[in-house]
This record gives C-alpha cells, sequence and structure tokens, in this order.
C-alpha cells in the first residue's frame, strides 16, 4: 500500500499532508479575471461542469455603490440575487446580481441585463461581491 501511495504521490495524484492524511490531487481551475468573463465558456473547455444553486432573492433598494454602477438614484427599487456557483459539485463561489426592472435606468436602452457587469466589483466569477 505505501509504493503505491507512494508511486501515486510522484505522479502528482495524490498528496501527503503529514498528520492530515493523502489526498487525490485535482487540476486546477485556470479561470480568467476580466470584465466579460462568462462562467460556463470558461469552466467547459476544461472538462468542469458549472452549476448554480440559487440562495435568495429579496427585493430591496439601491445603496450608493449599487447606484452608482447601475447609474441609478440611491434608494431605488432592485432585485438583488445571490446564488452559488460550483465546478464539478464542489463550491466555488458565492456571488450577487443586482437586476432594475428594464426602463427605470438613465440610458434610452434601459438597465435591464446590459449593466449587470456594472452592479458589483469583479473578481473570480464576475458580478459577485
Amino acid at each position: 500500500m505505501r509504493r503505491a501511495i507512494a508511486i501515486l504521490k510522484n505522479e502528482g495524484l495524490l498528496r501527503v499532508d503529514q498528520s492530515r492524511g493523502t489526498f487525490v490531487v485535482t487540476k486546477p481551475i485556470q479561470y480568467v479575471i476580466g470584465k466579460r468573463v462568462r462562467y460556463n465558456k470558461t469552466l467547459n473547455p476544461q472538462g468542469q461542469n458549472p452549476s448554480f444553486q440559487l440562495l435568495q432573492v429579496v427585493e430591496t433598494v439601491a445603496d450608493a455603490s449599487i447606484a452608482q454602477r447601475l447609474e441609478i438614484e440611491v434608494g431605488v427599487s432592485v432585485a438583488l440575487i445571490e446564488r452559488l456557483a460550483f465546478a464539478d459539485e464542489q463550491p466555488l463561489s458565492i456571488g450577487s446580481i443586482a437586476l432594475l426592472e428594464k426602463g427605470k435606468g438613465n440610458r434610452e436602452k434601459g438597465i435591464g441585463n446590459s449593466k449587470l457587469s456594472k452592479a458589483f466589483p469583479t473578481e473570480c466569477c464576475a458580478n459577485r461581491i
């Protein structure tokens, strides 16, 4: 058994942590951080199965940060959606998205989905706080 573990460890398939145990090594996910990063398009080519779990949807009012990014007034009603993102059923991130009713924004096209990328600071999985 020790020899088999040693071989798998040398091949980079196992990691042995003193006093903790032996663990299967997973390939790290490569994720480019940028303005228009698509979760599914990033994970699918790496053989990862992306999925989401809806945690909550609440109606709230835009604070200063959300209002600035959506180019609306503070206090305007928005829907805040929080979800947990997975890669191959392993939790990867928790993120929030603010939605504004179409036609309620400052631009001719309205805010709708076109402004989601401005709702929150960019990080690992875009539109997350």
